[in-house]
């Protein structure tokens, strides 16, 4: 384990992102009710924003059994979460949705948040490998 601050490392860097980037994929949609399409991105949002505060946390305390496999595995179902997300927010904007720039700006930041937990995993099958970050 390296002596530098925890703050400045990748894997912590990309949950800061993912915890702002969540939060406007799903806040920008929040007050769309009866859909399961926006209720999805909503729980995605949310569930996703909770698991990156969460691993942040464990980061902070600097808990080394939370990085690699663990982390890999979460960050596997998140990433497949996601992908689902962001087609969903995709396939609304071809629907009854085309303008509505909320759900436009939901579509963007749900392909971001998905972008970064595509490095989280990546980075965290790095670290099941040995590589220290």
């Amino acid at each position: 384990m390296s002596d530098r601050p925890v703050v400045s490392s990748l894997p912590f860097i990309m949950r800061v992102v993912e915890v702002i980037t969540s939060i406007v994929a799903f806040a920008v949609v929040v007050e769309y009710t009866g859909s399961s399409e926006y209720n999805y991105i909503v729980f995605t949002g949310v569930s996703g924003f909770v698991v990156a505060l969460a691993f942040m946390a464990c980061y902070a305390a600097r808990v080394q059994a939370v990085r690699g496999k663990v982390s890999a595995v979460v960050d596997g179902v998140w990433w497949v979460f996601w992908l689902a997300a962001a087609a969903v927010a995709t396939n609304l904007l071809t629907g009854r949705f085309t303008d509505n720039s909320r759900t436009r700006a939901s579509c963007a930041f749900c392909w971001i948040t998905w972008a970064c937990w595509t490095v989280s995993f990546i980075t965290a099958i790095r670290e099941a490998r040995g590589y220290e970050y």
